[in-house]
């Protein structure tokens, strides 16, 4: 054999199959036998269809996504801004005491309130031109137009869409730290009114340390004497008829801890009686509870007097 023949036969042992040695490589590992015509070498070709919707639910799924987290911080937005708004609403109550009016309290406060102007000119007789609500006959009270032309705008003041509270005083101090100052008095008289048709009347009143001004004993805190008391000239207990004016013991003993009017309505027997329940400091520490009725002339008779 050439030398030339040698080399031909050598290259073709080298590339000839030999099933003993393939039978060997699978005993070794898994490995897998892939024919020219089944592997795909070409990464540039067309986007297979399952590709395609791979990539379109992947759009779709973000697109989900991101709605989702507009829509929460949209609705956190909203949330906040409706929680802050019940907030002042609760705070500041909107208040209408005319049929077209729509302020808020803080706008419309300045049409009752001045503490600038504000003082407590309050006497003994002005009690019995003051009427009151009363719910079994409708009838009206005083209207606030009435006590403002009359007694000047309040110090101090609390409302809400239905009621209003208003305050007159003698002012000692006042903190202006918070945004609504706080007021201070030693005497005051609260009027607290019930909104009818639109507009504001009275529903009851209330006093505090009051000294009028001309009685016999007005010295602050001072006692009502035992015998004054029990000499006290008491009428009919429901009616008062026959007892004794208030003005008569207000002008005697000018300084109370408090005096308190309201209407006592009976749906039962389908009355009413106003009441002004009036206390004086005793002179052992105790305290005394006068009860006068209003009549029909506006003056209040005692009916009752209690010792506590």
């Amino acid at each position: 054999m050439s030398k030339e023949e040698g080399r031909l036969t050598e290259k073709q042992s080298q590339h000839s199959f030999d099933p003993s040695k393939n039978a060997q490589s699978q005993e070794g590992g898994p490995h897998h036998f892939q024919s020219p015509q089944d592997h795909v070498s070409s990464p540039q070709g067309p986007t297979p269809p399952l590709a395609k919707n791979k990539l379109w639910k992947g759009i779709l799924i973000g697109a989900v996504l991101l709605s989702l987290c507009i829509g929460l911080i949209g609705g956190g937005v909203w949330g906040y801004g409706m929680g802050t708004a019940d907030v002042i609403k609760g705070e500041y109550p909107e208040l209408r005491p005319l049929a077209d009016a729509g302020p808020s309290k803080r706008d419309q406060s300045d049409q009752y309130i001045d503490p600038d102007e504000a003082a407590f000119n309050w006497n003994i007789d002005d009690l019995a031109d003051l009427r009151f609500n009363t719910v079994q006959t409708d009838a009206n009270g005083t209207p606030i137009e009435d006590i403002l032309d009359k007694y000047g705008k309040a110090l101090k003041g609390d409302f809400s869409n239905d009621e209003m509270d208003l305050e007159w005083g003698t002012l000692q101090s006042y903190d202006e730290e918070e945004e609504w100052p706080i007021y201070y008095t030693d005497q005051s008289v609260s009027l607290d009114f019930d909104k009818k048709k639109e507009a504001f009347y009275l529903n009851s009143l209330h006093m505090y340390d009051i000294r009028f001004v001309g009685s016999s004993h007005n010295a602050e805190d001072e006692a009502m004497a035992t015998d004054y008391f029990e000499k006290l000239k008491k009428g009919d207990a429901k009616t008062g008829k026959d007892g004794v004016s208030y003005k008569d013991v207000f002008k005697e003993y000018g300084s109370l801890q408090n005096i308190y009017i309201y209407v006592d309505e009976d749906f039962k027997e389908k009355t009413s009686r106003t009441i002004m329940e009036a206390v004086y400091a005793a002179p052992n520490g105790g305290s005394y509870k006068l009860t006068f009725i209003q009549q029909e002339d506006g003056n209040y008779l005692l009916s009752a007097a209690l010792a506590k």
